[in-house]
Formats: C-alpha cells, sequence, structure tokens
C-alpha cells in the first residue's frame, strides 16, 4: 500500500506491505521511486515487512526542512518509524544516494539496526579520491538545471523533459503510470536534488559522528567492465575517461568495507548502477542471506 503520513506536520509518501515482526526499511535512490521497488518489496513481502519512503520533495512528500538532504531523510525515516510502531531493530536498504542515508540513519541510530545492504551506495570517499573533480564538474551543471527546474512549472517540465514509460513500467497499473509520468515534472524533486548534490560536499558532518555499528554490512556494486563498455556506447565517453570514472566509483565502493568488520561485497555480473532493475533477484538473495 502507497499512502501519505504527517511527520512533523508535512505529509510523507511511503509504501508499506507485509506483517512480519523483520522490517526492512528501504531507501531510493537521489531519482529512484517507490515505484522502481515495487516487485522486489512485494516478492520479500512475504517473510518481511517492508517500508519504503520517499524522501522530501520527493514523490508526494512534502518539504520538512528546505536546508539540510540527508540528515533531514533520517529524521524523516525515523520518525516514519516511531509512527508506525516499528519497535524491533529493522534492517536498512539504500541504493545509491538512498545507500548514503542508510550510513548516516545506522551511525545515528545504531540501536534501531539489526543489519544493512547497500546497494552502489554513494560513498563519502568518492570526493576524496576524485582528484581531477570528475564527479564535481558533473554535479556543477546539474546544479544549474536542478535550479531551473525547481523554478519551472510543470507544463514547462513536461514540455522539456517528454516524460515516457519504458516497456517495463508499461505493465503496471494505469494509476502507477500516471504517477511516473507526473514525478519527473515536480519541481520539488529538482529541489530537493539541488541541496542532495550540495549536501555530498560536506562530510564533516558524518565523520562527527558515532561509529557505525558493528552489523553485519552487504555491499553489492556493479559490474566494472558492464558500467565501462554502457558510458562509452551511452554516454559518448572514451575508454580512458570510462575507465577513470570505474576505478574512482569501484575504489570508493571498496572503502566501504571498513565500516564494519563484519561487510562482505558482492560483484554483480552484467548490472550496472540499476542493480534493483538489472537484476532484482541478487538483491533479494542478498536480504534473505540475513535471516
Amino acid at each position: 500500500m502507497i499512502d501519505l503520513i504527517e511527520l512533523n506536520g508535512k505529509k510523507t509518501e511511503y509504501y508499506i506491505n507485509g506483517n512480519s515482526d523483520k522490517t526492512i526499511l528501504i531507501f531510493p535512490g537521489m531519482e529512484g521511486t517507490i515505484y522502481d521497488w515495487l516487485d522486489i518489496a512485494e516478492e520479500i513481502s512475504k517473510n518481511f515487512t517492508v517500508i519504503l519512503i520517499h524522501r522530501q520533495g520527493v514523490g508526494k512528500s512534502e518539504f520538512i526542512n528546505e536546508s539540510e538532504g540527508v540528515l533531514t531523510a533520517c529524521r524523516q525515516a525515523y520518525s516514519l518509524l516511531e509512527k508506525l510502531n516499528i519497535k524491533n531493530k529493522i534492517i536498512l536498504l539504500g541504493h545509491s544516494y538512498g545507500g548514503l542515508c542508510v550510513q548516516y540513519f545506522a551511525k545515528l541510530h545504531p540501536e534501531k539496526i539489526e543489519s544493512a545492504i547497500l546497494v552502489e551506495s554513494t560513498s563519502i570517499y568518492v570526493r576524496e579520491l576524485d582528484k581531477n573533480n570528475v564527479f564535481f564538474k558533473d554535479n556543477k551543471e546539474w546544479l544549474n538545471l536542478c535550479k531551473k527546474y525547481s523554478n519551472s512549472t510543470k507544463d514547462e517540465l513536461r514540455k522539456e523533459l517528454h516524460p515516457n514509460l519504458s516497456n517495463k513500467q508499461l505493465l503496471l497499473p494505469k494509476y502507477i503510470q500516471t504517477e511516473l509520468l507526473d514525478f519527473y515534472i515536480r519541481p520539488e524533486l529538482y529541489k530537493e536534488e539541488y541541496l542532495e548534490i550540495l549536501d555530498l560536499d560536506n562530510v564533516t558532518k558524518f565523520n562527527d559522528l558515532s561509529a557505525f555499528p558493528d552489523i553485519t554490512l552487504k555491499i553489492l556494486v556493479r559490474d566494472a567492465t558492464y558500467s565501462i563498455n554502457k558510458m562509452i556506447i551511452e554516454e559518448g565517453l572514451n575508454e580512458s575517461e570510462a575507465n577513470y570514472i570505474e576505478n574512482i566509483w569501484q575504489t570508493a565502493s571498496k572503502k566501504l568495507l571498513s565500516l564494519s568488520t563484519k561487510s562482505s561485497m558482492e560483484l554483480i555480473e552484467n548490472c550496472g548502477h540499476l542493480i534493483n532493475e538489472d537484476n532484482p533477484d541478487a538483491i533479494i538473495n542478498a536480504i534473505y542471506s540475513l535471516v
């Protein structure tokens, strides 16, 4: 069920399914949606209570704090768990930027976490390793677009972005198709994304928090060869550029192993950044391996 709940006086959109005392909370990525995870969520809801959340400004979630990114996302998720009366320790799963939210949440509320899964997770080490500012340059260009989009109307965004559905999405129920077409033409999405990108450069507050709990931590990473080929074909990069970017990402991903003494990493073959779409079974298997 996808619904709205009031947290701190603002509406938050979330999904919940299952009635197990084993709960898993999933943070989608920066432009990810609840709908991207429905197949996985419905499958694991047979054995878990599954919760997905749209961060502030994403989907129908209203802004709670317009000056912070990841810390607001963590407070929002904690408030949701409290409101839903989730008392037992939970499993956290985050994709991309959602993985960064998991890292912060676990440091802020270690008593709430049983284990965690990072799927192609954003790492604070990306900035540290990116000596030539490749990611910074990309983010600067996207920041300018986000500022423009956040000040646009839905009609203006519709004309500029031309939202459409993939073949897989066309198989979803009509009401979800409608929501997906509307998702990327909401100016609030780009307002929040602007905040989140700026937030990526502020790693001091992450290091100032308490230690990451020594929990079972699974890290799922993309296939480097697959990713490099995709960058060359789809983004027009040359082989040297693609190799450089991929090396930064893979090195930063490996550094995540240092978060816990009980961490392990699995490379998911023939997958890019969107492992949840390329190989959902790999994520389902990782979740079941925790119990």
